[in-house]
Order: C-alpha cells, then structure tokens, then sequence
C-alpha cells in the first residue's frame, strides 16, 4: 500500500490527532499527544506514553483476554492501565462487578475517562497490590508497559495494598477472574502470603521477569506455576503471551490427603 496509502487509511479511520501523535512520536519520540480510538461505540482516549494504540491492539482488537470463561461475575483488574481491559470485560460481562487496580498517575487520568461510559459497578483502588502492607517506590519507563513499582529506594512511595484488603473493601468473597499484568509484581503477589488464592476461579496473567528491577529471575515463571499449581490451578490455554489458569476442583495436596487415609 505504501506510506501516504497507509497514512491515508489510519486518517480517515482514527483522525488527524491519531495520525500526528504517531508522526511525533515515530520521528521525535514525543509521546504525549492526545488521540481517540473507537470500538463497539466506546471512546478510548490516550496517548502513545501510555501505549494506547498498542494495547488497543492488543486487548480489544485482538481480544488477548478473550479466553471462554462463562458468567463471570467479580472481576479485579491488576494493573488497569488506561481501562482497555475493563472496558472489555464490561462489554463481555456487562453484568459484573469490575475493580480497577491502578497506581499510575497518567494512566489514572485516563482510565476515570475511559470507563466514564460504562455501567455502574466498576470501582477504582489507586494503591499498587503487593503481598504485604508496605511502601512501594514508582520507577517510569518510556511507556507504561515498562512502568513498575519495586522495594527500591526513592522520594515518592506509594502504600500498598494486599488482595485480601482489597477484596474485603469491596466486599469481593471471590474471584471469578483475575488479571494481572503488574510488570514484575506478579511473583511477590502470587508466591508470598497467598492463601486468598483459594478464592479465585480464573487467572489471566502476563508473566513478567523485570531481572533489571529486582522483581524476577531465570525462575520467575516457574516459580509463579509452581504456587499456582499448589493452590489448585491448571494451565488451560496460552496465547499472545498471556496464560489462562483455571481452579481445578481438586488440589493434588487433596489427593495425597485421600490417600493417606486410606492407608
């Protein structure tokens, strides 16, 4: 098609500002351009700081999250970023309740905007989750995919909030879904302090490893399945990098307990 056809093609599609804060972007590295994007009568609004057209891509083009959960009913959404995620479980199960989990000042701007039209029931925690009550420090990547909060030493810290906090603050007894897409903050969540995992149905997660930060290793999936696989979680489906675990109605500890009282 070439350039002028494909710049001509994204301009009648998204718009002037779309097709200039990509240019400045691309040519000067200039990402905080505003520009709109539609989808099934949705106006998402962000800027290429923020990875917006990426993960417009991503989450609701090619329907990453779109794994065959039915009737889902509670849903917490780690790392929200600008609400794409939300706004695609909202449209999926437009009767759930959705917690929106984002610390990120930028991306919060754009998030309450985001899910402005959508139904009720979506709620907004501003705290990063970790797996313990602590002090986080805010370390700023070129976008926000590469955006992560750490143990690590700096002027702002952001309290924490754990998952059982959280789900007793919004009254949330369980969990049919839990995405996670934390940049790192998965293995301390998911591997420490994480009984409450009793209480989720379905986990979609990115696994990130972040060796640079401090927040993983060479084991940072392995671990991660592990803990997961004790809590009584199979690995249904995998695609576009994200995992689906599902909670199996028996744990193999539970089968090594029938059998030991057999004995």
């Amino acid at each position: 098609m070439g350039l002028i056809g494909t710049t001509k093609k994204l301009y009648n599609k998204h718009g002037f500002n779309f097709v200039y804060a990509n240019f400045m972007y691309k040519i000067f590295r200039k990402g905080d351009i505003e520009y709109n994007l539609k989808w099934k009568g949705h106006n998402v609004k962000g800027n290429n700081r923020v990875a917006c057209w990426a993960t417009f891509n991503e989450v609701l083009t090619n329907g990453s999250y779109d794994f065959p959960v039915k009737n889902a009913k509670t849903i917490v959404d780690l790392g929200a970023n600008i609400g794409l995620s939300t706004i695609f479980f909202k449209d999926k199960y437009p009767n759930s309740k959705v917690i929106c989990v984002e610390p990120a000042d930028e991306n919060l701007d754009f998030l309450y905007e985001n899910i402005i039209g959508l139904k009720d029931s979506i709620y907004v925690e501003r705290k990063p989750i970790w797996s313990k009550k602590t002090e986080l420090v805010f370390s700023a990547g070129e976008c926000s995919s590469s955006d992560y909060f750490g143990e690590g030493t700096g002027e702002v810290k952001y309290k924490t909030i754990t998952m059982p906090k959280l789900m007793k603050a919004y009254g949330f007894e369980k969990i049919d879904i839990l995405k996670i897409d934390i940049e790192g903050g998965e293995i301390p969540v998911l591997t420490e302090n994480n009984e409450w995992l009793e209480n989720v149905n379905n986990i979609f997660i990115e696994i990130h490893s972040m060796v640079h930060a401090g927040l993983g290793s060479v084991e940072h999936a392995p671990k991660i399945f592990k803990a997961l696989d004790v809590k009584g979680f199979e690995l249904k489906q995998m695609k576009e990098g994200l995992y689906w675990f599902e909670k199996i109605k028996f744990k193999k500890s539970d089968f090594c307990e029938i059998a030991d009282g057999l004995k």
